[in-house]
């Protein structure tokens, strides 16, 4: 009788490495819970950030958690200007008002104003409710200086955006990349197997996010 062929385990990519953003300290075994909210991968060819979340619920005894277990997600961001962001803010009040008057109406109703134009309606908001509201960063909260200029990071795609992208600049090893690869494509809502193990990542982002807006700028 044939011996039953050997299961390959992601855990052929595991090694430990660096860049000079990022360093692979150590990997945790499958059997401990794991929350790593924010692993910023690399700048795409179509000039975003790739930021993956890693999960990791483990139950009592070891046993996963039977709601999710092993989960990875990805999200892509976009560096913008503070003075962008706002823009985009008041664009984003302005255009609501203008293309739904019964908005501006209801608002006025609600809070006892009389704003008759979109463009004031839209600066009341802001006055009164920040000057950012509107505009969605809540993907990658991080707000960084370059060249004596404020970025914002303004949230894009998200959910299962894989790591099968092509990157103009990646911010941990490449082996690194290869392997959480494989642990998502084998293992996401899944429970992970013995033998497999989740590379923990420290990087720093502000130099991270310096050098994204250096190559997407």
């Amino acid at each position: 009788m044939m011996a039953p062929k050997k299961q390959v385990t992601c855990a052929r990519h595991v090694k430990l490495g660096s860049t000079p953003f990022s360093k692979v300290q150590n990997f945790e075994d499958h059997k401990k819970s794991l929350n790593l909210e924010s692993i910023i991968i690399g700048v795409t060819e179509d000039n975003e950030l790739l930021d993956v979340e890693i999960n990791n619920r483990v139950g009592f005894f070891g046993e996963p958690d039977t709601s999710r277990g092993f989960t990875m997600s990805g999200n892509t961001v976009e560096p913008i200007t503070l003075k962008e962001a706002k823009k985009e803010a008041f664009e984003t009040w302005r255009g609501l008002f203008d293309d739904d008057p019964e908005q501006l109406t209801e608002m006025n109703e609600r809070m006892g104003t009389n704003f008759r134009s979109p463009k004031s309606g839209a600066k009341f908001v802001l006055e009164s409710d920040g000057e950012l509201h509107g505009f969605d960063n809540s993907t990658l909260t991080d707000e960084v200086r370059y060249k004596g200029k404020d970025y914002l990071f303004r949230s894009g795609g998200g959910g299962q955006i894989g790591l099968d992208q092509k990157f103009k600049k990646l911010f941990v090893p490449k082996e690194t990349v290869q392997h959480l690869k494989c642990l998502w494509d084998k293992y996401h809502l899944k429970k992970l197997p013995d033998g497999e193990k989740i590379p923990v990542i420290t990087q720093d982002r502000e130099k991270i996010l310096q050098e994204a807006i250096k190559i997407t700028r």
